[in-house]
């Protein structure tokens, strides 16, 4: 890897997270909760660990992918919230102890692109499948009306025009600690920021559906 790095370093590193599987977590193994944090968190710090040294050479900059939903997590999408929220811990951590080195860190928040909006529909859909009648009771209905919601919403960008935005972001000069990469994001993060938890609590249940 230093070999194909060089001796100028690393300017850019774009550190990316996986949409972790959805459900209701009281029905999720928590075997796939560790799987997950394992690929999304200590990936992710392991990522950029190994590639320290080249950025310190060249003063460079880390750019962390992350989810509006690392501040307000959806229902039954509460692992993915939480592997994000802690990867945005992280990085607020790395900026203040790679600032001395030039070492930039910044977090770019997005919203759900398509391909992982199906996915999660399709996961719904297994657990909607495999529960007992006692859990279907429970959380049958909100099941299906979040899968209606995900089948029926737009997503916000083709995973091109999202990539070249993100490229665009990591190479401006300046740009503030946290960033947004479409709309949505961008609308949602203000949101986050003028709403109480209280209102932000009675989104949630509102999304959620009826019971």
């Amino acid at each position: 890897m230093s070999e194909a790095i060089g001796a100028s370093g690393l300017d850019i590193l774009i550190n990316n997270t996986t949409h972790l599987p959805p459900g209701p977590l009281e029905l999720l193994p928590l075997e796939e909760v560790r799987q997950g944090f394992e690929a999304n968190v200590f990936g992710g710090l392991a990522v950029i660990n190994a590639f320290l040294p080249a950025l310190r050479m060249a003063h460079g900059r880390i750019v962390q992918i992350s989810s509006w939903t690392a501040d307000t997590p959806r229902h039954f999408d509460g692992v993915s919230g939480a592997s994000q929220a802690a990867m945005e811990a992280f990085s607020a951590a790395y900026r203040a102890e790679l600032k001395p080195f030039g070492i930039d860190v910044i977090v770019a928040s997005m919203s759900d692109l398509e391909a992982a909006g199906s996915r999660a529909t399709a996961a719904l859909a297994q657990i909607d499948h495999s529960m007992t009648a006692a859990q279907r009771k429970l959380y049958g209905k909100r099941l299906r009306v979040c899968m209606e919601k995900l089948a029926g919403s737009a997503a916000q960008g083709e995973p091109t025009t999202v990539a070249a935005r993100v490229v665009e972001l990591s190479i401006q000069r300046h740009v503030p600690p946290r960033s947004s990469i479409d709309r949505d994001a961008e609308h949602m993060m203000r949101a986050i920021r003028e709403q109480t938890d209280a209102e932000l609590d009675a989104l949630r249940i509102q999304l959620a559906g009826p019971n």
